[in-house]
């Protein structure tokens, strides 16, 4: 199953209306301010979240019959955060699960920085979620994965520690790496690229951030 967030950050829309058609989205949850590009998108949406004080009075209105979740402007979890805590409940006993958030970058970079710390929840969860936009892919990962180079979102791929050190190796990439300690702080893994059929990520201890870019 694959669940669409929309949520208040740039989304191009030009850009977003071809990767979400490529695409099987079985639900669709609007934060706030994302509906309006779900609205401009002309999208399904099944469930809209937030406190509403972004979205247009008048897009808003357009999706009363559609099961909403208001919360108060002032509160502790940020509109995504809810919107992806309400799209895990979607999550079945069996099949692969997958929960793409759209609209969490932009020039708040308070809001993009706590956008990728939230991604925790998914990987608490054992569930792949990744944050979107027309250059990058996002996600964290804290056991061993391949990038099938056919699949990757772009061509480079940078990885940074999530927690404080991360013990990893890397094979099918142009520096590969042999079971090193990558502490917070280090640089070392930005701008690699695959070159075998698989970019083998092995990680043994920690939360790794991974990068999938494209050139802009």
């Amino acid at each position: 199953m694959r669940v669409l967030v929309l949520t208040g950050g740039d989304i191009n829309l030009s850009w977003a209306n071809e990767f979400i058609q490529k695409r099987n989205y079985e639900t669709i949850i609007a934060a706030d301010r994302g509906l309006e590009a779900a609205d401009a998108l002309n999208l399904k949406v099944n469930l809209l979240v937030g406190d509403f004080d972004s979205v247009k009075k008048e897009v808003l209105e357009k999706y009363s019959d559609v099961e909403t979740r208001k919360f108060p402007e002032e509160k502790d979890d940020t509109d995504t955060e809810i919107a992806l805590r309400a799209a895990l409940e979607y999550k079945s006993e069996s099949g692969p699960f997958h929960i793409e958030i759209i609209g969490g970058f932009g020039s708040r970079m308070d809001h993009v920085l706590t956008n990728l710390n939230i991604l925790k929840i998914g990987v608490d969860a054992g569930v792949d979620v990744r944050l979107y936009d027309k250059y990058n892919c996002i996600y964290l990962r804290n056991k061993p994965f391949a990038i099938r180079v056919e699949h990757r979102y772009g061509d480079f791929v940078s990885f940074v520690p999530y927690t404080d050190s991360v013990v990893m190796s890397l094979a099918g990439f142009k520096y590969p790496l042999a079971l090193q300690e990558i502490k917070k702080g280090d640089s070392l893994l930005q701008s690699n690229v695959i070159t075998g059929r698989d970019g083998i990520v092995d990680i043994q201890k920690g939360i790794l951030v991974c990068c999938e870019a494209k050139e802009i």
